[in-house]
């Protein structure tokens, strides 16, 4: 009977001690603070926004969780732009999940002018805005087509920071053909001038299949509009694509 009474009086202590024994300190387990916190101090480690960025940069996901769990910002110190820079796109998905900023930085502006398609993704779906900082410009510019479809996808604005003239300016034909396609403007920066300079038959073709003006303005640059510089650059083809747009001088 003696010892059925001292089981029973240990217990509430054996519960506690498993309790703690069970704790799933793997990444993508939220903790109670007190366990991280004493998991933390075990493993020495401060706890502290430096703390975080310093796992982050070292991919320790457990201690970067841990600290998380016991309330350090997760978007205090630059940790998920440090795991975007060294394209770790593990420990950036592990972080947005932890609720880190998406349009902090203009991040996906700068994945979307690597070309790096999952990161692009894996933004997008944790609610990067689409226009910020002109990633649909940086795409266009850099012919990644599918973070282009992503971001059209998710509603980027076609013409915001000139996304044809980028495609244009480095002879992306299926850029300005998705681009096109989408709605983007085939004569704000003229973009046609442009093709022309760069002897692009196929992308003078484009441009007024979907409406850029032939007669396009003179300027000092460009002497007898787009017409003038076919000519002075001896691009017979172009030359004779534009007149029968019904281009002048």
């Amino acid at each position: 009977m003696e010892s059925y009474i001292r089981f029973w009086a240990l217990r509430p202590c054996l519960v506690i001690i498993l309790a703690i024994m069970a704790v799933d300190v793997s990444p993508s387990a939220a903790i109670h603070p007190n366990l991280a916190k004493k998991e933390l101090e075990k493993r020495g480690v401060q706890i502290s926004g430096e703390a975080l960025l310093a796992a982050v940069e070292g991919d320790d996901k457990e201690v970067a969780g841990l600290l998380l769990d016991v309330g350090v910002d997760v978007n205090s110190t630059g940790s998920l732009e440090n795991a975007v820079g060294k394209g770790n796109g593990a420990m950036a998905l592990f972080l947005l999940k932890r609720g880190a900023n998406p349009n902090r930085s203009g991040m996906l502006a700068g994945i979307a002018e690597k070309g790096d398609v999952e990161l692009a993704r894996m933004f997008l779906e944790h609610g990067a805005d689409p226009n910020r900082g002109k990633p649909l410009a940086k795409a266009a510019r850099g012919g990644h087509l599918e973070i282009a479809r992503m971001l059209l996808a998710r509603g980027a604005e076609k013409n915001h920071g000139h996304p044809i003239l980028g495609a244009v300016e480095n002879g992306h034909a299926d850029m300005v053909r998705l681009l096109l396609m989408n709605g983007a403007n085939p004569n704000q920066g003229r973009p046609l001038l442009l093709a022309v300079g760069n002897g692009d038959v196929e992308i003078v073709r484009l441009l007024l299949e979907y409406g850029a003006h032939p007669k396009t303005h003179t300027d000092e640059y460009h002497q007898g509009g787009a017409l003038g510089v076919a000519k002075k650059k001896g691009y017979a083809e172009i030359v004779s694509i534009l007149q029968a747009a019904g281009a002048e001088e």
